[in-house]
C-alpha cells in the first residue's frame, strides 16, 4: 500500500462510519461539531482519559475487548484528534497501538497504519460537508475562507486546531496551496490580537477568542474555561434600539470593552452601528449568553431582537467521558 492509498482508505472508512452513525443529521441538530468520544462509545470501545505524560493515546485490545486511552495533558482539540486516531485504529482492524507526538507531525515520517489512522481522524472530525455547513450558516464565501480570522473561528466551531483546519480546507480543495501557506504563516496569537480590542492585553494567550454574531443565534459552543468572547452585533441605534449589556453582567460576565463604530449614518432613521462587546471568561462551566436589542425607555415592550448562545466551557476531558458520566447519573 502506498501513502496515498493509506490516506484514501482512512478517509473512506471515516466516511463510512459517519453513514453508519447518521452523524450528519445529528450534528446539524446540535452544536455543529463531531462528537468523536460518543462515536467511540457507540462502536463498543471503552474510553478513558488518563494522565499520560509521554504519549497522546493508545488503542488496546485485551482478550477481544477494545479500549481507547487519551491523555489529559493536552487541550480538548488534541484530545479529540487523538481519540479520532485511536478510533481509526479500532474501526479499521489495526493491531493495538501506542501513539505519541509523532502523529501530529509530518505524514511521510509515519508508518502506513498511522497514516491511515491520521487520515481517518482528519476526515471524521472535519468532513467536507461539515466545512460547507458552517460556511453556509455563517455566510462565509470563498474570499472569507482565505481570511485567517475566519479560518480560526471555523476551527473553534469544528473543535480542532487552527493548523488542522487549514489542512482540511486544502485536503477538500476549498483553498489552493498558496492560500494554505499564507494561512499557516499567521499564528493563532496574531489572530487573537486582531479580534480583541487594541487596548486589552490578556494575562496570557492560551485562551481562545470567540467572535460571535447574530449568525450564532441558537448555537451551542464548546470551549475552554478561560476563553474570551467578542460579540459583534448590528445595532439599530438610529431608531433608538440598543443591545442590553446589563444582561451579560447579570449572568456574571466581566465586560472588558463596550464600543460602537459607525457603519452607516446612525443618526438617520433606522441607521445602524456595529456594537462590539468583549467579555472575560464565562462565569460558570455551562450557561448562556443572552442579550436583547430594545429601546431603553420602553423596557416593557418585546425586544426588536433576541440573541441567545449556549456555551459549555468545561474544557478537556478527565476520567470517564462526560457524556458517559451523564448517562450513569440519569440511570
Amino acid at each position: 500500500m502506498t501513502q496515498r492509498e493509506a490516506i484514501l482508505e482512512g478517509a473512506k472508512k471515516a466516511t463510512r462510519l459517519h453513514e453508519v452513525l447518521g452523524t450528519k443529521e445529528a450534528v446539524e441538530r446540535s452544536s455543529g461539531r463531531i462528537d468523536v468520544f460518543d462515536a467511540a462509545l457507540h462502536q463498543g470501545s471503552m474510553l478513558l482519559f488518563r494522565d499520560l505524560k509521554k504519549i497522546l493515546g493508545a488503542y488496546l485490545n485485551e482478550d477481544g475487548t477494545p479500549g481507547i486511552i487519551v491523555t489529559t495533558q493536552r487541550p480538548l482539540s488534541i484530545q479529540r484528534f487523538t481519540a479520532g486516531h485511536e478510533l481509526g485504529h479500532y474501526y479499521m482492524g489495526h493491531d493495538p497501538s501506542i501513539d505519541g507526538d509523532e502523529i501530529l507531525g509530518a505524514t511521510n515520517e509515519l508508518a502506513l497504519v498511522e497514516v491511515q489512522a491520521n487520515a481517518f481522524s482528519a476526515e471524521f472530525l472535519a468532513p467536507k460537508w461539515l466545512l460547507f455547513y458552517h460556511g453556509r450558516h455563517q455566510g462565509w464565501d470563498a474570499d472569507a475562507i482565505s481570511n485567517p480570522v475566519i479560518v480560526y473561528q471555523l476551527s473553534l466551531r469544528l473543535g480542532i486546531s487552527y493548523e488542522a483546519t487549514c489542512y482540511s480546507l486544502r485536503t477538500h480543495d476549498i483553498i489552493k496551496p498558496a492560500a494554505l501557506q499564507s494561512l499557516l504563516a499567521v499564528s493563532p496569537k496574531t489572530i487573537k490580537r486582531q479580534v480583541l480590542p487594541d487596548s486589552y492585553e490578556p494575562s496570557n494567550w492560551f485562551p481562545d477568542v470567540w467572535l460571535l454574531t447574530e449568525k450564532d443565534r441558537g448555537a451551542r459552543i464548546e470551549g475552554q474555561p478561560d476563553d474570551l468572547f467578542v460579540l459583534q452585533l448590528q445595532e439599530k441605534s438610529g431608531a433608538g434600539y440598543l443591545w442590553d449589556v446589563d444582561s451579560l453582567r447579570a449572568e456574571g460576565f466581566e465586560i472588558i470593552k463596550d464600543e460602537r463604530s459607525n457603519q452607516n449614518r446612525a443618526d438617520a432613521i433606522g441607521g445602524s452601528l456595529l456594537h462590539r462587546i468583549t467579555t472575560g471568561a464565562a462565569p460558570r462551566p455551562a450557561g448562556s449568553i443572552n442579550v436583547a436589542q430594545r429601546r431603553p425607555w420602553r423596557l416593557q415592550d418585546p425586544p426588536l431582537e433576541q440573541l441567545r448562545i449556549d456555551y459549555d466551557v468545561t474544557g478537556k476531558e478527565h476520567g470517564l467521558p462526560r457524556a458517559q458520566r451523564r448517562q450513569f447519573d440519569a440511570a
